[in-house]
């Protein structure tokens, strides 16, 4: 039976921390600045080897209000999912914020699916899974994304608009073509950053729809699903690392009759990594999304042996050219 969470709020905020710990405290002062309150905070450190549990602690601990009850007991909680009962421990409770680790790295995927599952176990009706590099702006940003679900059942994922630092939108996008991947998107993209504008995939149009626009996919950094959703669609696919994980929810949702929603309306801020990379880093992080990438097209989209070729070619011209 789930362990019934002491506060009444209806959503759990769910954040993998690994490493840069600064990340979670930004994001845990951004709630406390914009007042939102009308949501329990779960953050999981994905193995991090540093520091990271313990610089938590001590900041939760000195800044952090005490809420209500605390909304577990960490000597009694329990990890009932097999696959993460070994690894993950409660470290820490404050109020409505909860501190765990884990002993394995289990990606972004596999972490986040951990903590739907502390989620499911403290029995809430919505989970929110945040990276932790975000920032929030709107006090009314959960109630709203909740009314979103509450007036249609067919919603199975819904995002607000996830601005990044340098003003651009992290989503939403349309679902991508062959022939597009293949032969066009590249380049037109390319021509398309030199004047400022968006993909040529953005969704240009749900960004004018304030009850919410139906999507293909939204940003992997601020994810909002009620919790029965999540798990009817086997939480997120661990056979990705960082790459490919919203398209595959996309077809995910597509292929259950549900509908990715967008809600302009509400607006987080994504403080994305830009240090410059060295171009041997660069290639490997474009051979790895090319290889997720693949694993999306042939398991979710059924691309044929030919069609895969076609790509590979182009994927292989492109890690040439990057390595020049």
């Amino acid at each position: 039976m789930p362990q019934e969470p002491a506060q009444s709020n209806r959503t759990v905020l769910l954040v993998l921390n690994y490493k840069k710990y600064s990340d979670s405290v930004n994001f845990l002062q951004s709630l406390l600045d914009t007042g939102l309150t009308d949501a329990d905070i779960v953050i999981l450190d994905n193995a991090s080897g540093n520091e990271s549990v313990q610089q938590l602690r001590t900041w939760i601990e000195a800044y952090f209000p005490a809420q209500g009850d605390d909304i577990l007991d960490t000597d009694g909680f329990t990890m009932t999912e097999p696959r993460f009962a070994d690894s993950l421990q409660a470290e820490y409770v404050k109020g409505r914020v909860a501190l765990f680790s884990s002993t394995q790295n289990f990606g972004f995927s596999g972490g986040n699916n951990a903590l739907a599952h502390i989620g499911q176990r403290l029995g809430y009706e919505f989970f929110y899974l945040l990276n932790s590099d975000i920032l929030f702006t709107d006090p009314l940003s959960v109630r709203k994304l909740e009314a979103l679900h509450d007036a249609d059942p067919q919603a199975y994922v819904s995002g607000p608009a996830v601005i990044n630092m340098d003003g651009s939108f992290d989503s939403p996008f349309r679902r991508d073509s062959f022939w597009g991947d293949a032969l066009y998107y590249g380049p037109v993209n390319r021509v398309r950053r030199i004047f400022g504008l968006p993909m040529v995939q953005f969704d240009l149009g749900a960004l004018s729809k304030p009850s919410g626009a139906q999507v293909y996919k939204i940003s992997g950094a601020a994810m909002f699903f009620p919790s029965d959703r999540f798990f009817e669609l086997d939480g997120l696919d661990e056979n990705v690392w960082l790459s490919s994980e919203e398209p595959i929810l996309g077809e995910k949702v597509l292929k259950a009759g549900g509908k990715i929603m967008y809600l302009p309306t509400t607006v987080v801020l994504h403080i994305k990594a830009s240090a410059p990379r060295p171009k041997s880093k660069k290639v490997d992080i474009l051979s790895n999304h090319f290889r997720q990438r693949n694993y999306y097209y042939r398991t979710y989209r059924g691309f044929s042996y030919w069609q895969m070729g076609v790509l590979r070619a182009g994927q292989a011209l492109r890690l040439m050219m990057a390595r020049i």
